[in-house]
């Protein structure tokens, strides 16, 4: 199949997308045309970490090296990058610097690994960043990395005895080598500040130990606490001061509030004039049903206020009702679906009929939408294909392998594809050079 796959030539503007989304036909594009062309695209991703979701995506350090590894570009790329980790700040692009450096590492780079060296002990001083690299530091080094972050975390500890730690990776790697274990109990003995550490992680190993709680008394324990903490009144109060300026504390309330609470929200709101009070007081439903359905909250999805029409949107796509079904089709058939109503595809969750995937895949022809819109798109789109399974969607969903700037949502885009049988050839030898790594397993095992 491979081989009767033409690989396209793509523009700068089309590789610079697909190199920023993670797409394979990026890697495809240096595979067969080189690296010329897109030399300082590539470089400026390597420099500057373009990944999206940045909580759930690995990096692409090892995609990224490898498309510049064999080529004549190598010794600037490696310059510019070792150059670029000394004096690098924003935790995103360090991230991506140091495993970049660690790739050069492995080739047996001694100027990476000093340089490695120096800018990972150095962020170990700092409470923010001290966990990056840590662990494949530690598997580089081994014993000699571990005695020196103690004497650096010791230190800390020293200095402020209520600093906290990241131990983890120490507690696992005894578990892995127990020398190592050994040895900082024979340091510990002779300097002050790795004997500060050892106690440290004796303690938090003891902590470990503890029986954790299930699922269940978790969920009765944090609930408890936020009640303590939160009253209707008080969450009234937060949003006529207008405290908070996204939705997390507020419809943290709603999951946590009874029936009559809600009911007192929600008589509150509709009595409210202020469009920012009245969209905090909607995120208290962004998770939990309204208690009614009135006018107005028709009024504030079609509005001018992009906050409200937003957060209108989200509460509505908690309801069942022909009505919000009507507003859902309405706004797609008007590719009302980029800026506040990017989140439209949602009123679909609790609404939705065998008829409207064919106006949902018509409406997303023509929109050219920025990287959070294509992002919220698609995520509604993959929570439409895994709550109803319709193949009809399957255009909806090759629109979000398209366009979805989120390899997760890709990934998930792949599996539905495959599920829908609509994973076409060309797609399947692309997942093999993706940026993620499921990506690539998934397309290799079926």
């Amino acid at each position: 199949m491979d081989n009767k796959i033409t690989v396209k030539h793509l523009g700068r503007d089309e590789f610079a997308s697909a190199l920023r989304k993670g797409q394979g036909r990026a890697l495809l594009h240096i595979l067969h045309f080189g690296l010329d062309e897109v030399a300082d695209l590539v470089l400026e991703a390597c420099i500057h970490n373009q990944v999206y979701d940045q909580d759930i995506d690995d990096g692409r350090s090892d995609w990224l090296f490898s498309m510049f590894q064999d080529t004549v570009q190598f010794p600037e790329f490696r310059a510019r990058i070792l150059h670029a980790l000394k004096i690098e700040t924003d935790l995103n692009n360090l991230f991506q610097l140091l495993n970049l450096a660690g790739c050069l590492i492995d080739l047996g780079d001694m100027e990476a690994h000093h340089t490695l060296e120096e800018v990972v002990y150095r962020l170990a001083t700092d409470p923010k960043n001290d966990w990056l690299m840590v662990t494949r530091w530690l598997d580089v080094m081994g014993a000699e990395a571990m005695l020196q972050f103690s004497r650096i975390y010791g230190q800390r500890l020293l200095d402020n005895p209520k600093d906290e730690i990241d131990s983890g990776d120490f507690l696992y790697l005894f578990e892995d080598h127990p020398t190592f274990e050994e040895l900082l109990k024979k340091y510990s003995k002779e300097e002050n500040s790795i004997r500060i550490f050892q106690e440290y992680l004796e303690k938090q190993a003891r902590i470990r130990l503890i029986k954790p709680e299930n699922n269940e008394t978790r969920k009765k324990r944090i609930h408890k606490l936020f009640r303590k903490k939160n009253s209707p009144l008080s969450i009234l109060e937060d949003a006529r001061n207008k405290k908070w300026d996204y939705p997390s504390h507020y419809y943290s309330f709603g999951k946590h509030a009874t029936i009559e609470e809600l009911e007192y929200i929600y008589t509150n709101l509709l009595y409210e004039t202020d469009d920012a009070v009245r969209t905090r007081l909607l995120w208290v439903f962004r998770r939990v049903k309204l208690p009614h359905l009135d006018k107005e909250l028709f009024d504030w999805a079609n509005g001018v206020n992009n906050d409200l029409r937003a957060a209108s949107i989200n509460a509505l796509a908690q309801i069942s009702d022909e009505q919000v079904h009507d507003l859902a089709r309405m706004k797609t058939e008007r590719q009302n679906l980029i800026g506040a109503d990017n989140d439209v595809f949602d009123l679909f969750l609790n609404n939705y009929d065998k008829n409207d995937a064919l106006l949902i895949n018509r409406s997303l022809v023509d929109i050219r939408p920025d990287a959070q819109d294509a992002y919220s798109l698609g995520y509604s789109l993959i929570k439409l294909a895994e709550r109803y399974e319709d193949p009809n969607l399957a255009s909806a969903i090759v629109w979000t392998y398209e366009n979805t700037p989120s390899t997760f949502n890709r990934y998930r885009a792949v599996l539905w594809l495959d599920r829908y049988h609509k994973l076409s050839d060309a797609y399947r030898f692309e997942c093999k050079y993706d940026a993620e790594d499921s990506v690539r397993e998934f397309v290799q095992c079926i």
